[in-house]
């Protein structure tokens, strides 16, 4: 199975065949139209787009078979389970910005090599500024993370400007996680590789 964004993952008909014998395409498409299951991580080939959905959503959606065929409507468990989904849900969109932190980081790397652009060089283009330095960005995520906790202390006083600038921070921390896990997973992958060329 393909790893995505460090997730392995699975294509549409993989996860039917996993979840049950009965489980089927338009019990799945019903899933996604009442938002209990999220769309999946979409990646890109030269024959198209394939959605794949990480390991958890399969895991998830057993669950939410088991509960169904318990006796419980979708409907029932969409209102019990609405933090699960929140949950789930933010989990598949940071692997998806993760997956295109990764896909941008590869096109860069490739395109040093094309140019003779030093690979760091390339990476500040593609974060903005911010080195390929995994310190540095785990750094950034604790300041914003602190940031965060002091707009978050007088819940009293959450105004329109103070929600408007806990929202630009919760996207900033998760724009640096998502570079943060697609800088590891391709370290991680080129090391691998320079191991196995060096044996």
């Amino acid at each position: 199975m393909p790893k995505i964004a460090g997730e392995t993952c699975y294509t549409t008909e993989e996860l039917i065949k996993k979840v049950s014998p009965t489980f089927s395409r338009k019990r799945l498409e019903h899933l996604k139209n009442l938002r209990l299951v999220p769309s999946p991580i979409k990646v890109g080939t030269g024959n198209g787009t394939i959605g794949y959905y990480p390991e958890y959503v399969v895991e998830y959606v057993k669950s939410i078979e088991v509960e169904h065929d318990g006796g419980r409507s979708y409907p029932d468990i969409m209102v019990s389970w609405k933090g699960k989904i929140h949950t789930i849900d933010i989990k598949v969109q940071k692997a998806q910005r993760g997956y295109q932190m990764e896909k941008e980081l590869r096109r860069g790397l490739g395109k040093s090599l094309m140019t003779g652009k030093h690979p760091e060089a390339i990476v500040k283009e593609l974060s903005q500024g911010r080195a390929f330095n995994l310190t540095k960005i785990s750094d950034e995520i604790k300041e914003v993370r602190d940031e965060l906790k002091h707009l978050l202390k007088d819940s009293d006083d959450l105004s329109g400007q103070r929600l408007s600038r806990i929202k630009l921070k919760i996207e900033l921390l998760e724009k640096l996680e998502a570079m943060r896990n697609a800088t590891a997973h391709l370290s991680k992958e080129l090391g691998g590789r320079t191991r196995q060329k060096a044996g």
